[in-house]
């Protein structure tokens, strides 16, 4: 992993998000879909100040790096679970982000 937890380690939500965004970046390019690479371009954006947010918060960036270590794994070594354990880290993110959005709107 381009990170190894050291940002996590020092609780820097920052650095991990750009660690974070060059894992997925890497795993859109070995995925090889065009149409999924640009999706999530075109989505990065938006979803980098919502992920650095939601980061900060109790113990997500911790949950978010494990989800990524076991995604990282099943590439790896071939395990086809791999897209359920992305479709875990969607549904996690996805969370995560809409509490944050919650919180700013107050409620």
């Amino acid at each position: 992993m381009p990170w190894k937890g050291a940002d996590v380690a020092a609780d820097d939500p920052a650095a991990y998000v750009d660690a974070l965004d060059r894992f997925y970046s890497l795993v859109m390019t070995l995925a090889d879909n065009r149409t999924l690479r640009a999706t999530n371009a075109s989505l990065m954006g938006p979803v980098r100040r919502l992920r650095r947010i939601a980061m900060a918060r109790g113990g997500r960036m911790r949950a978010s790096f494990d989800q990524a270590v076991k995604i990282k794994d099943a590439i790896v070594t071939g395990d086809k679970r791999v897209q359920v354990l992305m479709r875990e880290q969607l549904r996690a993110a996805c969370k995560a982000a809409t509490d944050v959005l919650k919180e700013t709107e107050g409620g």
